[in-house]
């Protein structure tokens, strides 16, 4: 099962940021790919579309940001998924 980290185009710096958000897929992509490639021919999961009631706060300007396209969210592998100290989210198929 493939390990990602979510990460967000940031609208106030133009840079992409790290979320926090971990996920595990069955079926996931093999490099970064965005949430709207890689679901464009699924269903997203409902945990997965609520991304876009987050807001995130960007680490350069310090101003906070909510990213609904999500073809600027972004699911980037995680290859040694035992260094994160937190636990994943559920698995998603």
């Amino acid at each position: 099962m493939a390990k990602y980290s979510v990460q967000v185009f940031c609208p106030e710096c133009g840079g992409q940021h790290d979320t926090g958000i971990k996920l595990s897929l069955e079926d996931g992509p093999a490099v970064e790919q965005s949430m709207g490639e890689f679901y464009a021919s699924k269903e997203l999961p409902s945990d997965i579309a609520s991304l876009r009631n987050n807001t995130f706060s960007c680490p350069r300007t310090r101003k906070t940001f909510v990213q609904d396209n999500q073809n600027d969210v972004f699911l980037v592998p995680i290859k040694d998924w035992s260094s994160l100290t937190s636990d994943p989210s559920p698995t998603h198929r």
